[in-house]
């Protein structure tokens, strides 16, 4: 089955570039993963091209372009016992004391020989071989005049020395007529970005990293120079770009017209700071100038800006130094700490992070990467064991037999970064917790504790795209990149119109009480935030959010309703606000213990709510089943003994599937009951029953469903329960200023299917697939593929990895990995699979397409779908006629359907609201909604209208502003007018629905 779908690889996803050795991963609660992006282990073997001047390695591995080495007429190069030779570069040699021109072809000449004292030509131009091998690096090699083997020519090596642009060969040495000489320069080297952040004085740290692009590359045009357009990467080469080549290896900058480009400076050092502060960046070594006596060159000067303005042309001086400003966040200082014996104080709140507790004597942390990779760690000290012979290494990689020391506690390596990711509670700052469960007057049960996130936030972004806020429940905001709020905040915004770190994020109001029922609505206050500076309002900022029950909402994010006086109104629709199930009827003295730990986190799963009830299920052919949980079935046709019962219609045959229990099970990641021992079956077998308990998709429904019986007489039955989940990946990505929210695509009733010849792909999002009868997945997996029988029979399932990480953003795409999947039979390694969501406004939810299969079994999908895409938002006048047209999908959406009553009445609160989208009625007095103040008078809620395609929450959402005075403002400060939101939610079950407040404020 795999090696059939191995042959439908798409065209374009060739295997040996799928071969990098990348781990990537992201893990919650102190599990130690690592992120590793390298190419050290996929550079070729042995490379050439014949006839060239340019050298392109396989994959990402890197390029070279020795052209810059051509000298209009050659290079003289005088030997230790005084021969002279002269040899050109991707040219022939003129001008030649060997008696050569150009047109004779010949690249490399001995002048009078002390071969008959005639000038000699070693190497000719059309015959240059330009090679590259891991052991012996980069070689320009020439063959003599007539080709042949052992007919001498000359070979040229080419040595990387990054300080060195261009240099000049020398002679080495002579064998059987091979010549060979050595040259060193920069355009030797790999283009390996260099190191991108450096340090003032004052210990500042400005980080250009985040200007390099890995995808297209920074464009500027020059009014004053007409077709001109300048293409910049930093830190890093420029990226292929199909309508332009730049020249030259390593090339930062170039530029380009409508017939020919130049090549600015190839990228050797990073960016500098001098003592006035001033921060540069320097490309060298590009095109000859015209005048032909300097070369191009790029210089860039920084400056701190609140805004991203990009790089601006200033000019070209006489000796070719193109220069540019570039006003940009990136340039602004960032405070950098050093700390001492494995301690360092966090310099925003003063708090200190003691790593040393991590340190293990006599002992290293051990992983294995899916490729077979081992490493040893250990940290603030030495590894317990040498590496390689090397005393002082704290990291030690272990790859084919070889042990290489890859790190040494203080010493960094620019060149080769691993990059590992430590989940710990020794790097959280001090938090506040407060309980977050509460009962109303009804005895009904709340419990927002699903919402309380211990390594995360939850995000909003407002509609100004100005400000960001973090958000948790019942617990601080969580500390870390990106979001750098104070200790005890509950909400905390991010100015993002401020360049510097250490002054856009404020407390918007800090953790101090849990929920509880304001005017029937579940609210959960912050309050004693920064101080307020609006006369009007009180004297600290507070946050409110309030709780909507909607059993159908899950992983939804809270929603900005208001910000006014200092106060900022958040509205959550989510089913945590639902009640929950009392369980103060279970019995905790049950027999049996029904439990069972998870050894790496020390979590208990207690299943004992389960043994209350008998559940019965129906399978095909007319059986029937009865399940007992922890304990056997009381009053069953199958007797006292049956945990479980098969049974069937209209017929006295049943038959006990095993005796039950009370030894839950946890291993290898699954929670399972095995009932053993029931009837004899056939061949001297009994029945028995295994129970596998999974954490399925939040609202996906309870209980227990038939998966197999197979001919050995066993029984499969997949239970999902919140019961089972010790906790749900977080479905949203974030790398500190984007995020990405996949929660929409999680699916609670059908998997997403992929069918590639005999082969079906089954898969969900962030979530197990969906079990059902005759998917033998193993559970829990977040994708598995199955072979397709002739009779549709599917059979030979295989996971394809497990939801245990977050999506992550790589190059401004969501990516969602599942790994540790079933065994690799190919290779030594374990199945996975990634998906890469791309944004298509067209294409709804979308649907997974498989676009290659690695040799080592990774499974590679791209996912088109309109909930990565951001918001559209568009003005609408009377002239639309009621109709709300989305230019980017070319649709429409006509409201006067909704239009069959005058108006729609809803009554909140005891107030009194009309909704009238459609024409100008009198009862609003020409606004689309207002509130009824008395008999005769009304307050409106807005006229003008502005439309929001929300594709992420398949949402239109109608913005009505500029109605009534709400509040009057004090001295300098602003009027505050009723404005009202109609959020239009897809429902195919309803004709005109019903209109519904959520929140008033």
């Amino acid at each position: 089955m795999l090696d059939e779908a191995a042959e439908d690889r798409e065209v374009g996803a060739q295997p040996d570039q799928a071969e990098k050795i990348q781990y990537v991963a992201f893990e919650e609660d102190c599990k130690l993963v690592v992120v590793w992006a390298t190419k050290a282990y996929c550079r070729p073997l042995f490379y050439n091209e014949t006839g060239t001047c340019t050298l392109e390695l396989p994959g990402d591995s890197g390029r070279f372009d020795i052209q810059p080495l051509r000298r209009p007429t050659h290079y003289a190069i005088r030997s230790s016992d005084g021969r002279l030779f002269e040899l050109n570069f991707c040219s022939p040699i003129s001008d030649s004391r060997c008696g050569f021109t150009s047109s004779d072809g010949v690249s490399v000449c001995e002048v009078n020989a002390t071969t008959g004292g005639k000038s000699r030509a070693i190497g000719i131009t059309r015959r240059s071989v330009l090679q590259y091998t891991e052991e012996k690096g980069l070689k320009m090699i020439y063959h003599g005049p007539n080709g042949s083997k052992g007919s001498g020519g000359a070979e040229i090596t080419l040595v990387c020395n990054e300080n060195i642009t261009f240099g000049e060969p020398v002679f080495k040495a002579e064998l059987d007529n091979l010549y060979k000489f050595e040259l060193e320069t920069s355009l030797a080297c790999l283009a390996w970005p260099v190191e991108c952040a450096v340090f003032d004085r004052e210990d500042n740290k400005f980080d250009l990293g985040q200007l390099r692009k890995t995808d297209g590359n920074w464009e500027v045009t020059d009014p004053g120079q007409g077709k001109v357009r300048f293409h910049i990467n930093i830190c890093g080469a420029l990226n292929p770009v199909k309508t332009y080549v730049c020249p030259g290896a390593n090339v930062g900058a170039c530029k380009t017209n409508s017939s020919e480009s130049t090549n600015l400076g190839s990228v050797t050092t990073g960016p500098k700071i001098n003592a006035d502060g001033v921060l540069t960046l320097h490309y060298t070594g590009g095109s000859p100038c015209e005048a032909g006596h300097f070369r191009h060159s790029t210089h860039i000067v920084f400056h701190c800006s609140r805004v991203e303005n990009g790089p601006r042309f200033i000019k070209q001086s006489e000796d070719c130094v193109s220069s540019f400003l570039w006003e940009t966040p990136v340039a602004c200082p960032v405070k950098y700490v050093v700390g001492k014996n494995c301690q360092v104080r966090e310099p925003s709140y003063s708090a200190v992070f003691d790593l040393r507790p991590l340190h293990r004597p006599g002992m290293d942390y051990s992983l294995t990467t899916e490729q077979g990779d081992h490493y040893r760690v250990n940290i603030c000290g030495t590894l317990d064991e040498p590496c390689g012979g090397y005393d002082n290494a704290s990291i030690c990689l272990t790859s084919g037999g070889h042990q290489i020391p890859i790190g040494e506690q203080g010493v960094v390596d620019d060149r080769c970064n691993f990059y590992f990711v430590w989940n710990t509670a020794l790097a959280c700052t001090p938090s506040k917790e407060v309980e977050c469960i509460i009962t109303d007057d009804k005895g009904e049960v709340y419990d927002l504790t699903s919402l309380s996130l211990s390594s995360s936030n939850h995000m909003n972004v407002d509609r100004s795209r100005k400000h960001k806020f973090f958000i948790n429940v019942c617990h601080s905001v969580v500390f870390g990149f990106g979001s750098m709020c104070a200790y005890n905040a509950g909400v905390c915004m991010e100015d993002l119109s401020k360049p510097n770190h250490h002054n856009r994020f404020h407390n918007m109001g800090e953790v101090s009480e849990g929920p509880k029922f304001v005017d029937g609505i579940l609210t959960l206050n912050y309050d004693s935030g920064e101080i307020c500076s609006d006369p009007q309002g009180a004297p600290h900022y507070t946050s409110t959010i309030n709780f909507y029950c909607d059993p159908t909402s899950v992983e939804t994010t809270p929603q900005l309703l208001v910000d006014q006086l200092c106060h900022y109104v958040f509205v959550w629709v989510t089913s945590a606000a639902c009640p929950q199930r009392s369980t103060r009827h279970l019995n905790s003295n049950s027999t049996g213990d029904c439990t069972a730990t998870n050894p790496a986190t020390n979590f208990r799963f207690n299943l004992i709510q389960l043994k209350e009830t008998v559940n019965h299920f129906d399978g095909p052919n007319g059986d029937h089943y009865s399940l007992s949980i922890c304990d056997n079935l009381d009053a069953s046709v199958c007797g006292s003994m049956a945990g479980a019962c098969r049974t069937k219609e209209n017929s006295p045959l049943k038959a006990v599937l095993g005796v039950g229990h009370s030894n839950l099970q946890y291993q290898d990641g699954q929670l399972f009951l095995n009932y053993s021992g029931g009837e004899l079956c056939h061949k001297g077998k009994r029945h028995s029953t295994r129970v596998q308990f999974m954490c399925g998709a939040e609202n996906t429904t309870q209980g227990p469903k038939l998966l197999e019986e197979l001919d050995d007489c066993s029984t499969l039955i997949a239970w999902n329960t919140e019961l089972a989940c010790e906790h749900r990946i977080l479905c949203k990505a974030f790398d500190g200023d984007n995020l990405v929210d996949l929660s929409p695509l999680i699916s609670f009733d059908n998997n997403y299917e992929v069918t590639v010849n005999r082969s079906r792909f089954f898969v969900n999002v962030c979530r197990p697939v969906l079990p059902f009868t005759g998917l033998g997945c193993p559970p829990g997996s977040g994708a598995c593929v199955a072979h397709v029988e002739e009779d549709g029979e599917l059979t030979q399932e295989f996971s394809l990895g497990y939801p245990h990480f977050s999506p992550v953003l790589d190059k401004g795409e969501a990516v969602l990995k599942y790994m540790l999947g079933s065994p690799c039979p190919v290779v030594r390694t374990q199945m996975s699979s990634s998906f890469h969501f791309k944004c298509d406004v067209s294409a709804g939810k979308g649907a997974p397409v498989l676009k290659s299969i690695t040799q080592d079994c990774q499974y590679q999908f791209d996912w088109k779908t309109s909930v990565v895409c951001p918001s559209s938002e568009q003005v609408v006048s009377d002239s639309d006629n009621y109709v709300l047209r989305n230019k980017e999908l070319n649709t429409a959406i006509d409201l006067r359907p909704l239009c069959k009553h005058d108006v729609h009445k809803v009554i909140k609160g005891g107030k009194t609201f009309y909704l009238n989208l459609c024409s100008s009625k009198t009862t609003c007095d020409g606004a689309a909604v207002c509130r009824q103040t008395d008999s005769s008078s009304y307050d409106s809620y807005g006229e003008n209208l502005e439309v929001e395609f929300d594709y992420a929450n398949n949402l239109t959402k109608l913005l009505y502003t500029s109605g009534s005075l709400c509040h009057k403002s004090v001295g300098n400060g602003v009027d505050i007018n009723f404005s009202a939101e109609v959020w239009l939610k897809c429902d195919p079950t309803v004709d005109e629905g019903q209109a519904e407040i959520v929140a008033v404020s």
